[in-house]
Formats: C-alpha cells, structure tokens, sequence
C-alpha cells in the first residue's frame, strides 16, 4: 500500500509539471468571450493532477502484482503491467477530457499540445517510478528514461504532427465523443504504459553500482602527561647525600 501511495503522489506531480503545456493556449484564447477561464483552467489542471495520481497508482499497483506473480527476472512482465493499467485509467480520463472541452467553443487544442502534455506525464512518470521500485538515483532513472523516451517521442511526434485537424475535428463530431475519446485516450496511455514499464525493467537490469557512504575517520590522540618529571640529577644527588650520611656516621663512631 505504501508503494501505490508513493507512486500516486509521484503521478501527481508528474500531472502538475504537464499543466504547464495549457499555458500558452490559455494566453492565446483567453480573450474570447463567453468562456469561463478560471473554471476551464480549475478543471484542465484538476483533470492532469487526478489523472496523473490514478496512473501513478495503478502502474505501481500492476507491477506490484507482476512481481508478486511472476517475479522482478521477467523483462516483459513490467511494459505489459504498466501498459495495462494506463490504458484502464486513460480511457476514463480521455472520456471526459474529449466530453468537457470539446464542447467549449474554443479553438482545438491541436494533437501535438495534447501529445506534448501526454509526454512530460510520461517521462517524468516514468523516472519517478523507476528511482522507486530500485531505490536509484534521479540522474541514473532520469538518463533511463529519456534515453527511451527518444523514439517514442519522435515518432509519436511524427504522427501527430502529420494529423489533420479537421479530420480530427471532424472524427470528434461524426462520432461519439466520449467513446472516441476514451479510445485515443486508452491507445496513447497503453503506449506510454510500455515506455514506462521498459524503464523500470531497463533500471533493474543496470549493473548495481555500490553506494559508498562518506566516513569520517577520527583520530585522537591521548598525551599522558608524567605526574612527576624526571630530573637527571636526582639519581647523583641522591648518591652524594648517602656517601655524606655514611661519612658523619664514620666521624660519629670516632673516640
């Protein structure tokens, strides 16, 4: 249980970090009318931030459960887990994303904005849960995961760079909203979900480096003093006044 509520809070701060890919459309179109900002901008944030928390959650929880099950040597036991339990969350999130903002008459976000956010959730998901599951340090669960994050994200951002947007937009009104949503939502968290998961197996399999901690070594060093101090003419004196007792000793017995 600690380690679900370890991963929601990391989830957490992930979806707050992407809140803020909203704030150059927030600058752009805050000037339209007839829309209320601040309770689109409560929203938009308070989507990411629960989002974020209920993915944390459950990838830590399946690859949790992945361990229990099949243990931590399985190199794909963690992307299908994590791929799982992204997708159960994306679905919902995507849903509601698609149902509430699509009805707001504003301009589409676009899909590169919505993968950009999508990707900082991600990565930095991803680091988080790796530094945790393997107790590694955030430069090391940092280079793992933007050293996988590269192609998917080129190629993602290849993809949603190329989308239309009015056949975006013309998918959204020609089909459920909520369904299509939670569909792109599901298929784009399920990719994420296996990036995440290969860089917390890509972590558990880099050689453990041994952590030295910094001793300090103390030296004291006692100086007993000598209660008495040697003087090189006791022994001479003492000599001299046995000889002059011995002496007047000798004169004594004289008649």
């Amino acid at each position: 249980m600690a380690s679900v509520v370890r991963g929601a809070l990391v989830g957490a701060g992930a979806g707050l970090l992407a809140c803020v890919g909203g704030v150059s459309y927030f600058l752009e179109n805050h000037g339209i009318p007839g829309i209320d900002w601040p309770t689109t901008a409560t929203v938009f944030v308070t989507q990411l931030t629960v989002t974020g928390a209920a993915v944390g959650a459950a990838v830590t929880a399946a690859l949790d459960f992945a361990d229990g099950f099949l243990g931590r040597r399985t190199s794909w036991a963690p992307p299908l887990a994590a791929g799982a339990a992204m997708a159960l969350v994306g679905f919902p999130s995507g849903a509601f994303g698609a149902s509430y903002f699509g009805a707001l008459h504003a301009p589409f976000m676009g899909t590169t904005a919505i993968f950009s956010i999508f990707s900082v959730i991600a990565i930095a998901l991803a680091a988080a849960l790796a530094r945790l599951d393997q107790k590694t340090s955030v430069r090391r669960a940092l280079l793992a995961a933007l050293a996988l994050a590269v192609p998917v994200v080129v190629i993602g951002g290849v993809l949603a760079a190329s989308l239309s947007e009015r056949e975006v937009l013309h998918a959204f009104r020609t089909t459920s909203v909520p369904l299509l949503g939670g569909a792109s939502g599901a298929t784009l968290a399920f990719v994420y979900g296996l990036y995440a998961g290969a860089v917390v197996g890509l972590v558990r399999r880099l050689p453990a480096r041994p952590i030295v901690a910094p001793t300090r070594v103390r030296v004291e060093v006692e100086v007993k003093e000598l209660e008495e101090e040697i003087d090189p003419l006791a022994e001479e004196e003492a000599e001299l006044e046995a000889r002059f007792a011995e002496l007047e000793r000798m004169l004594g017995a004289e008649p």
